[in-house]
């Protein structure tokens, strides 16, 4: 197990239980995994090897013990701010990580979130900000006044173990672009294929050359490090779900996704827009859902964002809420500045959406 003297304790404690923090999960990874699967959304977003591989600042994990046993916590990592102890969901920001929450063993959550409460309102500023969090939450009854709100909507839905009978259960228009678009792309000499963990370094090389040419992927591609760092991670516990199509010796699309839990998480995908490469999106998405369905994958997730062409693959939606809450003075103070800053902003940028033209352009990132 992690020896304590590597952990930093907090002062909390609920029902014969111990909460401490640490930088890391150690040997309490494979407890802290299973766990994950047993969540009621087994998101990728907070396995060890995301929690070990994305953090864009030091990690904050609170750890809930039972003597030498983990029986629960939750993945953060920590910013201070004018003595505030400021906590977000590790990743959060560009990277999006979505369907996060505590973690806990099934049988014993209300203890799990009562020595949460006990530990977030323990003497200390603390600032906790999750954005990307799952729908019906068990986060949000560990927390004090909590400030909910609904970011995004998360698109998925069921697979079959017959790709005809997914296939089935979209529209006749879909399916009929669908066959249009491979027949087009194998005729223009477009060849489509799963990444294996050795290629898989020329095809993130491939991703950050794809959306680096893109002024709307800037903000994304600052993170591209962390990006990489957590699919290789993920690809050594045979988590990640990659794919790229090439023509002529180009590639023209990279698609990144996790298989975590029997669930097909669709992450990012990079595309050339150009007119050789129309559709590619759509083509390679179709072949990551073909071998989805072979392989026994029983749910495909989308996460945030309704962008229309989810909506052709999938049908159902979950929330993908954000959740704020401050412990102390300073940290009620540091709240209201931050919700003071982005009021501004939106107002900043709906003035600004109302001086500019709507664009007439097709080729834009939300499509495939």
């Amino acid at each position: 197990m992690t020896s304590l003297d590597q952990l930093r304790p907090a002062p909390a404690s609920t029902a014969g239980l111990e909460v401490r923090v640490a930088s890391s999960l150690g040997a309490y990874a494979a407890a802290w995994d299973a766990f994950v699967l047993e969540a009621p959304v087994p998101s990728p977003f907070l396995r060890s090897w995301w929690v070990d591989a994305a953090a864009g600042a030091p990690r904050h994990l609170v750890l809930v013990l039972d003597g030498d046993e983990l029986v629960g916590g939750l993945a953060l990592e920590e910013r201070r701010i004018a003595r505030v102890s400021f906590l977000r969901g590790v990743g959060g920001g560009k990277l999006c990580p979505d369907h996060l929450d505590l973690v806990a063993d099934p049988a014993r959550v209300p203890e799990v979130v009562a020595a949460l409460r006990e530990w977030f309102v323990s003497p200390g500023a603390r600032l906790l900000e999750v954005d990307g969090l799952v729908e019906h939450s068990r986060l949000v009854d560990a927390l004090p006044a909590p400030s909910l709100t609904r970011v995004e909507t998360a698109v998925y839905g069921q697979l079959a173990p017959d790709v005809d009978d997914y296939f089935a259960s979209r529209s006749a228009t879909f399916r009929k672009r669908v066959r249009r678009f491979e027949r087009r792309a194998a005729e223009a000499g477009i060849t489509w294929r799963r990444v294996d963990e050795q290629d898989l370094p020329a095809a993130l090389a491939e991703f950050r050359r794809l959306h680096g040419a893109r002024d709307d992927r800037r903000a994304l591609m600052r993170h591209a490090d962390r990006l990489e760092q957590a699919i290789t991670a993920a690809a050594r516990h045979g988590e990640a779900v990659v794919y790229r199509a090439d023509r002529d010796g180009r590639c023209g699309a990279v698609l990144l996704g996790f298989g975590t839990a029997g669930r097909f998480s669709d992450y990012q995908l990079a595309r050339d827009l150009s007119r050789d490469f129309n559709h590619v999106g759509t083509v390679v998405t179709m072949a990551a859902l073909r071998d989805a369905c072979e392989a026994g994958v029983s749910e495909t997730d989308f996460l945030r964002g309704d962008e229309p062409y989810k909506r052709s693959f999938a049908s159902e939606e979950r929330a993908v809420l954000r959740v704020r809450a401050a412990h102390g003075v300073r940290a009620r103070v540091l709240l209201r500045l931050l919700l003071l800053v982005e009021a501004t902003r939106r107002r900043a940028a709906d003035l600004v959406r109302s001086l500019t033209p709507a664009s007439t352009s097709t080729t834009g990132g939300d499509e495939r």
